[in-house]
This record gives C-alpha cells, structure tokens and sequence, in this order.
C-alpha cells in the first residue's frame, strides 16, 4: 500500500510539474497539449502541494536517489504557486520624473471601494477594463483627463494623448482589447498602454475536460498570441512604456515569456509572498499585470485591497530612467 501511494504521488506530482514546465517553455505546443496546459496554468495550484509532500514523507525511507526526486518535486510545486521574494512595497518620496501606475479589472466591483482604493493610494494613473463611460464620470471629477475605448477607460492626472486603440474586429469579435495614450512627464514623453485581453474561458469550457473542443482552444491560441505580440511591439520603443491591465495570461505561459518576458513585470520586480489577482471560491491566479521597458525604473508594487470583484488592484511605482 505503501508502495502503490508513492508511485501514485510521484506519477500526479511528475506529471503536473512536467506540464507546467512545458508550458513554460513551449509557446506554440499542439492540441491536446495546449489544453492540458491551459488547464494546469488556471486551475487550482495549491492541489498539487499534498501529492508532493506525501511523496517526499515516503520517499524519506528510500535511497538517496528516491529523495532527491521527491525534494525536487516538492521545489517545483512550490515554484508553481507564483510567490515573490523580491522585498516589500514602500512609496518613494515623490520626485519630478516618478509616477504611480494602477490597474483594476471592476467587473462586479464596488465603486465606492474603487473610490476608495484611487482616495487612499493616489494613483497618477488609473487603468480600468470592464468599465463604463458612466462608471468614469462617477469615480473621477474634472480635474483628471479620462477616455474610454469600448470597455477599457483610463484616467490620467497628466494630460494625454490617444495613439490609437486596438479592437477585436479580425477576431470577429466585438469591443478592443488594447488602447495606447502618451503623456509628458517632465518633459519626458511616456507610452501608457491599457490591455484586456482575451479570456480562456471560452477554451476552457464550462466543464474542463468534459467540454474540450480543439477549435475553441486553437481559436483561442491564436488569439492570444496576436494580441500579445502587439503588445510586444507597443512596448519595443527608445522611450518609456508602461503597459497595465488584464492580460488573461499568467508569467507561467510561454506566450507571455515569448512576447513579454523581456520587459519588466512590476510584481516580479518588487513584491513579497502570494500577489494572485483574480480569485475563484477555490484558488487565486495572477492574470493583471504592470509591465514596463528598460527606460523605467520600478521603485515598489503590490497588489490592493478587495473590491468585491473577482479581481484585484495591482499598484506600481516608477521613476523614469535618465
């Protein structure tokens, strides 16, 4: 019994790990590869510490080479709960080329929370997805400078312009997935870009596994890569950029390391402990990001306090680079 409960853990912790590290690394994998890999990326990740950490318990009595494998195993579970260790968030005394950046999907959120968070933190720059016109003209006076693309709305302390808005027309899609805006700060020019992206939902299905369609999944994958690469391209520029939203993608996918990975992710820069910013009543996964380019130096991140969405605020702090 003993026996057949190591090999069960080591097969269901091996198989995780190995998915996981695929997925990673392997950006345009087939179907049904992909699938599983989507599924491994979105379900609950915490399940796979248990099968770990009976198997490293069994393996203790066995030789060397039995317990090296468990302990590594155990590492990479850990690892697959996207934890940081970068340091704790701290507010830079204001300088005159620094800024705060922070991006909340609001779908389901409190306004009043909302208003709350921008009250409390004093964001420069403020990027919603799933918002109103409407929702805008409650939670920002005449004071700030805000615009709206379909369901994607900024608001800006500074005064910006619109560079062009991304919509979702060649996917036969409504609404756009991405608009970009520039700012001066200091008489530095600044690229702000505020992102949706394309949910996996639809690929997943209702009913992960039982509801698996290979067109929906390929669909999506397409989708995505498209979406990211011109995020990729707005950020590939001599001047600052800071891109701000919900990606729909984690920093585990290989479509985000391939297009994306190159930039600086604010959270992975400098955030401590479990920073998950979209929750199920049985897990969390981080999916909104602040990323910038070379030319911006992050000075702290974190993400905020709950809004009674499904989602969470993440705040950064940047100064730009000389």
């Amino acid at each position: 019994m003993r026996r057949a409960l190591f090999y069960v853990s080591l097969l269901i912790t091996g198989a995780a790990v190995v998915l996981q590290g695929l997925g990673y690394v392997w950006h345009r994998p087939p179907e049904p590869l992909f699938y599983a890999i989507l599924l491994i990326n979105y379900a609950p990740k915490w399940v796979w510490i248990l099968p770990a950490v009976i198997l490293v318990l069994l393996s203790w009595k066995e030789r060397l080479f039995y317990k090296g494998v468990g302990v590594l195993l155990l590492v990479f579970t850990v690892w697959m709960q996207d934890i940081q260790i970068k340091g704790m968030f701290s507010s830079p005394s204001a300088t005159p080329d620094s800024m705060s950046v922070m991006t909340l999907n609001t779908g389901g959120a409190s306004a009043e929370r909302v208003s709350r968070l921008v009250n409390v933190y004093k964001p420069d720059i403020i990027m919603l997805q799933e918002t109103r016109e409407k929702t805008m003209k409650s939670l920002f006076n005449a004071s700030w400078f805000t615009h709206c693309a379909a369901h994607i709305c900024i608001a800006s302390r500074f005064e910006m312009k619109l560079l062009d808005a991304y919509n979702r027309a060649a996917f036969s899609d409504w609404g756009s997935f991405a608009a970009a805006y520039e700012i001066m700060l200091a008489g530095k020019k600044i690229r702000l870009v505020n992102a949706h992206l394309e949910t996996p939902r639809d690929a997943l299905g209702g009913r992960p596994l039982l509801d698996y369609s290979e067109s929906e999944t390929d669909e999506f994958g397409f989708e995505k890569h498209t979406e990211l690469s011109i995020l990729a391209a707005l950020m590939d520029i001599s001047y600052p950029a800071i891109i701000a939203g919900d990606l729909n993608t984690s920093v585990f996918e290989a479509a985000y390391q391939y297009h994306l990975g190159r930039y600086v992710n604010a959270i992975d820069a400098a955030a401590t402990g479990i920073n998950y910013t979209k929750f199920t009543r049985w897990h969390g996964v981080r999916i909104d990001h602040v990323i910038a380019n070379d030319n911006v130096i992050i000075n702290g991140a974190k993400v905020l306090e709950d809004t009674g969405g499904d989602h969470r605020a993440v705040l950064a702090n940047f100064s730009i680079v000389e």
